[in-house]
């Protein structure tokens, strides 16, 4: 038997921009995202029927136990392994671009938080359209594989594609893009408390009109361009090759990849601490006023973590979770120990960017007597 084993990053949004809603109620997004060492496992092999397994492992499961009723574990772990999960749901769509139906069994490690805006179901979901592909003989590029899942969550797409990525339009299209700052050198510390934030009510929170069409026109382009270049060149950011960005033909595509080709940001030698100060001054997040003003228990997890030494605090995705940059990795160490000891049922772990990771795929034969 094969088994596929891939490891599962979560993501952040190190800039979130909610540009617009569309007529249809999906919404427009512009997002430097990167991926973190904070991940799931997940295991994907044949099977003489369908099963999902599910393990609460680390400071997940020591979180789930002090903020959480058994009833509530419980609950969590029924629709974990119910067909509500998204890497389900992505085992489900590749058999049906597939044409297969070959059974599998499922298992996830979960380290990952979940209703924290750290995009867990939708690298779970990419894993799992990754594993199947490595499992089935590789029938999908990675493009494909993309468009399979970009209907299963905006976030989908990214943790696919890996690395750091321009995301936009609906989070369907992205471009691979590099810098000559090493992010991965930044401490982060991510802090989730009992508290979720749906991501209907983060979206609400916005009160956003359904003004824009949903097929932009051409004299949308200077609206589409706007802001782009900025973003680019303040975290010294540039496109990954020449290609265009993946995922489908439009004229939002064109314009941005456009706009991020004309005035290519100037890329120099990195200075110690450069990192830390563009992450400090300029990541920024469209949900966080309105978050905070909404969640009270969010917004005093920022005041702790700037109590305990963070430079800047930032709502990860919608929420609730938030990140905390630190100064060195032994002032985040222990701001994760005090706030173990202060707020025991909050979820609290150190990780870091991880700025070059693209998902792999590792197979183990088991042979069965």
């Amino acid at each position: 038997m094969t088994t596929a084993t891939i490891e599962c990053p979560a993501k952040l949004n190190l800039t979130l921009q909610v540009k617009g809603r569309l007529l249809g109620g999906r919404h427009l997004l512009r997002s430097v995202t990167a991926p973190l060492s904070l991940a799931d496992t997940l295991e994907l092999s044949l099977s003489t029927s369908d099963h999902v397994e599910i393990e609460f492992a680390d400071e997940l499961k020591r979180h789930l136990h002090l903020a959480y009723s058994a009833a509530d574990i419980a609950q969590f772990r029924r629709e974990l392994c119910s067909e509500r999960n998204l890497a389900w749901q992505a085992v489900e769509r590749f058999r049906a671009a597939q044409r297969g139906r070959d059974c599998v069994r499922l298992r996830i490690i979960k380290r990952i938080p979940f209703q924290g805006g750290l995009g867990g179901g939708s690298a779970d979901a990419a894993g799992a359209l990754f594993a199947a592909n490595s499992i089935f003989g590789a029938p999908f590029s990675k493009e494909q594989l993309i468009g399979i899942g970009a209907d299963l969550g905006a976030d989908v797409p990214v943790c696919l594609n890996g690395g750091l990525n321009f995301m936009f339009g609906t989070g369907e299209l992205l471009l691979p893009i590099v810098s000559d700052i090493n992010f991965s050198e930044v401490p982060v510390v991510i802090v989730k408390p009992a508290q979720g934030v749906s991501t209907e009510s983060a979206y609400a929170g916005l009160n956003l009109s359904p003004e824009l069409p949903d097929v932009l026109r051409t004299e949308d382009s200077p609206w589409l361009e706007s802001g782009v270049q900025e973003v680019f060149s303040a975290l010294r950011l540039s496109p990954l090759g020449e290609g265009p960005p993946l995922g489908s033909k439009s004229l939002e595509k064109l314009t941005i990849f456009e706009a991020v080709c004309k005035k290519p940001p100037l890329i120099s030698a990195s200075s110690p601490g450069l990192a830390s100060e563009l992450l400090v001054n300029y990541c920024r997040n469209s949900f966080s006023d309105s978050v905070f003003l909404s969640h009270p228990v969010v917004s005093g997890v920022a005041e702790v973590l700037r109590g305990f030494g963070s430079r800047r605090v930032l709502l990860c995705g919608s929420g609730s979770s938030l990140c905390g940059f630190f100064d060195s990795f032994a002032e985040a160490e222990s701001a994760v120990r005090a706030i173990r000891l202060t707020h025991s049922e909050w979820f609290c772990v150190q990780s870091h960017l991880m700025q070059s990771h693209l998902m792999q795929s590792h197979l183990m034969q088991r042979h069965l007597m």
